[in-house]
């Protein structure tokens, strides 16, 4: 697992300030019919970040007391960026338990999906 003392202080806020996280929506297959019934949402740093898995960056989010202050950016980013895809069908988010339990977690959450 990534040490979050060696990674920049500070670098991890400035990417979810600017929203600078790529999201790629991998399609999720029956594979009784083989059609596609919806698509994960998945996330990733920009690629001169020194975080190369959500794993990281969310050990550093930890580190610098933003982990749900990131999550709501993801989901927020996913959301967005799949309803602009105008790909068809559902998404599938992960969202941390932590999220949906912080004070505005849920509404934040409800509020992005509607």
């Amino acid at each position: 697992m990534p040490d979050p003392s060696r990674m920049p202080v500070g670098e991890l806020r400035r990417l979810i300030e600017a929203r600078r996280f790529a999201t790629h929506f991998q399609p999720i297959v029956d594979t009784v019919s083989r059609a596609i019934v919806g698509h994960e949402a998945l996330v990733r740093a920009p690629s001169a970040a020194p975080w190369n898995s959500p794993l990281a960056f969310f050990v550093q989010a930890d580190a610098e007391d933003c982990a749900i202050e990131l999550d709501l950016t993801l989901i927020e980013l996913a959301i967005t960026r799949f309803r602009a895809s105008g790909v068809p069908g559902k998404l599938f988010v992960n969202v941390m338990p932590a999220t949906l339990f912080a004070a505005d977690g849920l509404k934040v959450c409800i509020h992005v999906m509607t």
